[in-house]
């Protein structure tokens, strides 16, 4: 018997954000097992491989929600659009208490910065506190260099990480990373 490949995806905030490749996007089971009623699609073009599409979940039938939000990957794409697009797109859902899966291509760079900003501007997280749970839900995660900048920035912006720092915590992480893109 063969195993069925599962989308790697991982919880960043259980029960309610995850963060996956295009291929989870696509995958109505995964979807509907996972109780995701909005999907967040990054990209230069984002497919449009749905539309709002409804699926039958037991005794109810439940809508899936597809935002397509445009960002290249390259370091200097402004990151801060997307960011405050997808915090909006975030707020409503948490507030209905829907799960979201944020995605790009390979869950790599951008979808991962774009959760990283709202952890940081929704959230309090610091910048290393953003990218430890991120590593954590999908250990392939390296936002490039571009993007980590843009993400200190906004870092600074709400008055630098409410926790963690100052002390040094999380910074190793964002060292790390700045360090692996030169």
């Amino acid at each position: 018997m063969g195993k069925t490949k599962r989308p790697s995806t991982g919880a960043v905030l259980p029960d309610f954000l995850y963060l996956g490749p295009v291929s989870a996007a696509s995958d109505l089971k995964f979807l509907c097992a996972q109780g995701i009623t909005v999907v967040i699609s990054i990209g230069k073009s984002p497919a449009r491989k749905h539309e709002n599409i409804s699926t039958e979940g037991g005794s109810r039938q439940e809508v899936i929600t597809y935002h397509r939000l445009t960002l290249e990957d390259k370091e200097d794409a402004d990151l801060s659009k997307c960011v405050q697009t997808a915090c909006a797109i975030l707020d409503e859902a948490s507030t209905a208490k829907q799960r979201v899966l944020v995605h790009c291509s390979a869950a790599i760079s951008r979808s991962p910065a774009v959760v990283a900003g709202y952890l940081i501007l929704r959230r309090g997280y610091s910048l290393g506190e953003s990218l430890d749970v991120l590593k954590q839900a999908r250990p392939a995660v390296s936002p490039n260099r571009g993007f980590l900048e843009q993400l200190r920035k906004m870092e600074g912006e709400v008055g630098g990480a409410r926790k963690g720092v100052g002390d040094g915590e999380g910074e190793g992480e964002v060292q790390d990373a700045l360090a692996k893109e030169q």
